[in-house]
């Protein structure tokens, strides 16, 4: 798979996105943070994810002592309590820490590469397929909601 292999090396990239709800409806007010090798997001959690992962890491690291925020904006469009100085904090991990970088990985090899994968397997498909698969919960996550990506290929199956 493509993306296994490092074309999504970008570990350094944060932007707020404005106009999209956490829970990725589109049209609501508010902002939250995505950064990261796929996009992790301050508005559902697998941001957290990245953080604590990179805490058992590097328990002392600066980016750890933002883990109050985080929680406190999951599930929300409420960026205020993270502020600028996460995101700086993010970036430099990012750029200086292979650390940070194991841990993004294995958030994104358990919470998508993998289930992405054993999905395809179980559908047979071909390495575009696989790939398709891995976009698409990277980009819909995953979850009991009609949107997420396992209730789509259930309904796709029939």
């Amino acid at each position: 798979m493509a993306g296994r292999s490092g074309r999504f090396t970008s570990t350094g990239t944060f932007s707020p996105i404005l106009g999209t709800g956490a829970s990725g409806t589109f049209g609501a007010a508010g902002l939250i943070f995505t950064g990261g090798i796929v996009g992790f997001t301050s508005g559902t959690g697998d941001m957290i994810e990245v953080v604590e992962r990179y805490k058992q890491l590097n328990p002392g690291a600066e980016l750890v002592g933002y883990l109050g925020a985080l929680y406190q904006v999951r599930n929300s469009d409420d960026i205020g309590p993270l502020g600028g100085n996460y995101v700086n904090a993010w970036k430099r991990a990012a750029n200086s820490d292979a650390r940070f970088r194991q841990a993004q990985d294995a958030i994104r090899d358990a919470s998508y590469y993998n289930p992405a994968m054993q999905k395809a397997r179980e559908d047979g498909l071909s390495p575009l397929g696989q790939y398709l698969y891995y976009d698409a919960i990277v980009m819909h996550g995953d979850g009991n909601d009609w949107n997420t990506f396992s209730p789509m290929v259930n309904q796709a199956r029939g």
